[in-house]
């Protein structure tokens, strides 16, 4: 079952209005003409530039992958940028237009290899959803409800994203393609589903074909879709590349995966080992060991505490409040420095034992787990003076 809320994100995207699209795209678009002011682009790519100055917002949002795909590869084509590759063209260009980031479709061009990758293949969902949506009108299966909602957030991967992550994001996608064909071809019926997916690939191609991480999302064609003739279709040399990078891409994948079981099963081995010895050092001691948090509740105890204090849950409900109130003062400091001074301190009480008065010293040693403190205290009893 594909886990929506990892797949497509949580959270509510944050648009610019229109008259910012306008400012932006406006921007990048006259620094494209300013660089190409200097050599002759060749008459589609002029075709292009001067259609691109009529439209919409909406269609210069929809245009604009491909133009700036087709003005990069002109560039890098001459002399003064052939020391560049695509990758430095594209940092700087970001670097000089953050703002790339708020638009989607376009920003996708500029994301590492393999985060592209996932990137187009939702792209392409969301233009087949739409497909859909233009024959079905407003939804009424749940499901393409819920996936016309969660397409519409913000992608869930990111440069910080591991290779695992971004792997595992791409088999939901994978996952979520398909169950999208079987619901599309219940309601339409199946002609109708290889028709919108058709639509979709076409708008897809024209928009990212320069791109090489384009040939990714042919595992999300519908099986049928690959065996009409289509001069879009990715070629058989195309589409063996692919295969061959993603087998290697996967062996990699199993032998880091391989490599985390094994470190994993060497960690919990060591945790066991030392689970046995920490047990055998706090139950086989003389004294009484106890484990509390801030508040003084017990996390753990060994029998000698049990015996000497009896059935309690927290140790300052055991221990005379004339000692209790300071000790939570000292064990609740401010700081780390004041907490971890603890250490050098000893703390004297005294209490009954079988109807004995008895003193007790205690010591107290702060232990960091996480973000959580606990205090490892030990009880031991003080002889009496005089005593041999």
């Amino acid at each position: 079952m594909v886990n929506f809320k990892r797949l497509l994100g949580n959270k509510k995207p944050n648009h610019p209005n229109q008259d910012e699209h306008d400012y932006v795209l406006n921007s990048i678009f006259k620094d494209l003409i300013h660089q190409l002011k200097s050599y002759k682009p060749n008459y589609e790519l002029s075709s292009k530039l001067k259609i691109f100055e009529k439209y919409s917002t909406e269609e210069k949002l929809s245009h604009f992958p491909s133009l700036y795909l087709d003005i990069e590869d002109f560039l890098l084509m001459q002399k003064e940028y052939s020391s560049k590759s695509k990758q430095d063209f594209r940092e700087v260009f970001l670097m000089e237009y953050p703002r790339i980031k708020d638009y989607y479709e376009l920003y996708a061009i500029f994301l590492p290899y393999e985060i592209q990758k996932v990137a187009l293949s939702r792209l392409f969902l969301k233009k087949s959803l739409a497909g859909a949506k233009s024959l079905l009108g407003n939804f009424k299966d749940p499901y393409l409800i819920k996936a016309e909602s969660q397409l519409g957030r913000p992608f869930p991967v990111d440069k910080y994203s591991t290779q695992v992550e971004i792997n595992q994001v791409g088999k939901e996608i994978f996952d979520y393609s398909s169950t999208l064909q079987e619901k599309l071809s219940e309601s339409l019926g199946k002609n109708a589903m290889l028709s919108i997916y058709n639509n979709a690939y076409n708008k897809h191609f024209n928009s990212y074909y320069l791109l090489e991480a384009f040939t990714a999302l042919i595992h999300l064609i519908p099986e049928d879709l690959l065996k009409v003739e289509d001069a879009n279709m990715p070629s058989k040399g195309q589409m063996h590349k692919l295969l061959k990078a993603q087998i290697i891409k996967l062996e990699e994948i199993n032998l880091k995966l391989s490599e985390e079981i094994l470190e994993r099963k060497q960690v919990q081995k060591e945790l066991e080992k030392n689970e046995r010895l920490y047990s055998a050092v706090l139950h086989n001691s003389l004294n009484a060991n106890i484990i509390i948090d801030q508040e003084g509740e017990i996390v753990r105890w060994n029998i000698k505490a049990e015996q000497l204090f009896g059935d309690q849950e927290n140790l300052y409900r055991m221990l005379p409040k004339v000692f209790t109130i300071p000790l939570k003062k000292t064990m609740g400091g401010t700081t780390l420095k004041e907490i971890k001074q603890l250490t050098s301190k000893t703390f004297d009480f005294s209490m009954a034992v079988d109807g004995v008065a008895t003193h007790f010293q205690l010591k107290i040693s702060p232990i960091f787990v996480d973000d959580e403190i606990l205090f490892y205290c030990i009880a031991s009893p003080l002889e009496e003076e005089g005593s041999s």
